[in-house]
């Protein structure tokens, strides 16, 4: 912000926001700006987590810099349009980086485009520039060979990239593109969900700011207020038809550029009390209070072990040398890292969707692989059209392409049929209860699925012994988060099949209290009230 404040400008023209203020002013306003950014609900969450999306913050603001310092009116010079040179080029090369990052840094195209070619004309020399500057930018995304040479076939081997077709598969990503463009429906939801987050980054009172942000950049500099509203705009459009649950952080990027915006707004109420600015500027450091007070509490998640509680309740609830079918199990640090109950095999039902996944249950588990080897067989060649045109299995046309979405439902049901069946009479295998609210894919018909803890154990036997009550550990939880809310829904199902199974069997001694445990995950549930109606009749 200090640089956007004292230096930049796109066009001589432009004006220096700061020329009337003084550098205590430029300083604790850019402090404001960059802490109300901190602070802000997803920028401070991902900050959080290991995940990609704090260094993809870190690229974000580092490649707006690097362009608009490259951009900066010193290099519009007729004879030397390029004579901001080494900043072109170390961000050619740090966008290399963010791609080998995150593919969302495809975000900033359409206003980083904009600007380049408003500022050296759309040309020969411009367009062959392009093609230079991919010198260091190729040199940036050779990050990716670190996946091409350290790749192997195991289950952690994300993406199988040892060979060349799935490493191209994964840096493109390939499995996620189905996601992508879906429909207008799509979109809509997104958005919606992006209009009804975005007043909570920051705070009402402080997006207020925005507005006078927007009317100061517009009249000092045309063209950077266009280049921020393309960057907002064009990252809300792409984000938007993203059809995934955790979308918020695809939304970083217009984070940043409210907190330019901001940063501005604050300037412009500088310039009209410049009398009292500097003693202003100190109290509106303390504007980044407000986002802390508010966010502080979800963003806070120093005793936040929903995970890990749901990883140990998944092996508590498991006998040894087990299988489980489920679509969610955050095992894989405390199994292949801490070495907790390795015994347990875990299929990830969605995962089976990617050939790479498939595949790597076939390297791991030969002994499950050779006791379906058909069915495995089958399964992989139906995956493999799947892949070939996945347009024929999203949106079907014509009565051929919906056999053939049957026909894979079919050859992938009867896959976890016979794990189930070839493996249930020497080992216990479980699923997990949001399996069987699948319809289109539902799996162990015939088989009684008896509650163990968490799980449902399948067995055609329903003995006295398949039921092992398991004492679930877990702090109750109403965060709206996806992930959050799936972990505690599992637990609530957990107590409902449970109570439902000991009333059936008449044995009604435990079954008020798993219903009760039932109702303080979800308090207004109908079916927990309607079954405590239903107890109180069996006892009678």
């Amino acid at each position: 912000m200090v640089f956007l404040f004292t230096e930049f400008k796109l066009i001589k023209t432009d004006k220096l926001i700061s020329k009337n203020l003084s550098s205590s002013v430029i300083y604790n306003v850019s402090l404001t700006s960059a802490l109300i950014l901190a602070f802000s609900k997803t920028f401070w969450e991902n900050a959080n987590v290991i995940e990609v999306y704090s260094i993809h913050s870190f690229f974000l603001i580092l490649l707006i810099f690097l362009f608009l310092k490259a951009n900066c009116s010193y290099s519009a010079d007729d004879k030397h349009p390029f004579k901001n040179e080494k900043y072109l080029l170390l961000f050619a090369f740090v966008l290399g980086l963010s791609f080998a990052n995150h593919l969302t840094t495809v975000f900033l195209s359409a206003g980083f485009l904009y600007l380049y070619f408003s500022n050296y004309g759309f040309n020969k020399a411009s367009l062959k520039h392009i093609l230079y500057l991919s010198i260091p930018f190729i040199a940036g995304l050779t990050f990716y060979v670190y996946l091409f040479v350290r790749a192997d076939d195991s289950v952690l081997s994300w993406g199988h990239t040892f060979n060349f077709e799935n490493f191209i598969a994964h840096i493109t990503g390939r499995q996620y593109n189905t996601a992508m463009f879906r429909s207008a429906g799509d979109l809509k939801v997104q958005f919606l969900r992006f209009i009804d987050e975005y007043p909570k980054e920051f705070v009402y009172i402080n997006l207020l700011l925005i507005i006078p942000g927007l009317i100061l950049l517009y009249r000092n500099s045309r063209r950077l207020f266009y280049f921020t509203l393309i960057l907002f705009i064009s990252s809300i459009v792409f984000a938007s038809n993203y059809n995934i649950y955790d979308i918020y952080s695809y939304f970083l990027l217009t984070s940043v550029i409210t907190a330019i915006w901001i940063g501005f707004g604050l300037f412009f109420i500088m310039e009209k009390v410049k009398n009292s600015s500097s003693a202003l500027s100190y109290v509106f450091i303390l504007i980044f209070l407000i986002p802390l007070s508010v966010n502080f509490a979800e963003s806070d998640k120093s005793k936040d072990y929903i995970v890990r509680d749901y990883a140990f309740n998944l092996f508590n609830s498991a006998s040894e040398n087990s299988i489980i079918i489920s679509n969610y199990n955050p095992t894989y640090y405390f199994q292949y890292v801490e070495k907790v109950r390795p015994d347990i095999i875990f299929i990830n039902r969605d995962y089976l969707y990617n050939k790479w996944y498939l595949n790597s249950i076939i390297s791991a588990y030969p002994e499950i692989y050779s006791k379906s080897k058909s069915e495995f067989d089958i399964y992989s060649t139906e995956l493999d059209k799947l892949h070939s045109n996945k347009s024929k299995y999203l949106s079907p046309e014509t009565n051929a392409d919906n056999q053939a979405i049957l026909k894979f439902q079919k050859t992938l049901r009867d896959l976890l049929n016979s794990i189930i069946e070839n493996n249930y009479k020497e080992k216990d295998v479980y699923s997990t209860p949001e399996i069987d609210e699948v319809n289109d894919e539902k799996f162990a018909e015939g088989y009684n699925k008896i509650p163990n803890g968490i799980l449902l154990k399948l067995t055609k036997e329903n003995k006295p012994a398949d039921h092992r009550k398991v004492d679930l550990k877990y702090d109750v939880s109403y965060d709206k988060d996806y992930f959050k809310s799936y972990v505690m829904n599992m637990y609530y199902k957990s107590r409902i099949n449970e109570a439902n199974y000991l009333i059936d069997r008449s044995e009604f001694t435990e079954v008020e209290e798993l219903i009760n445990k039932a109702l303080e995950v979800k308090p207004d549930s109908q079916e927990a009230k309607q079954l405590l109606e239903k107890l109180k009749s069996s006892e009678n």
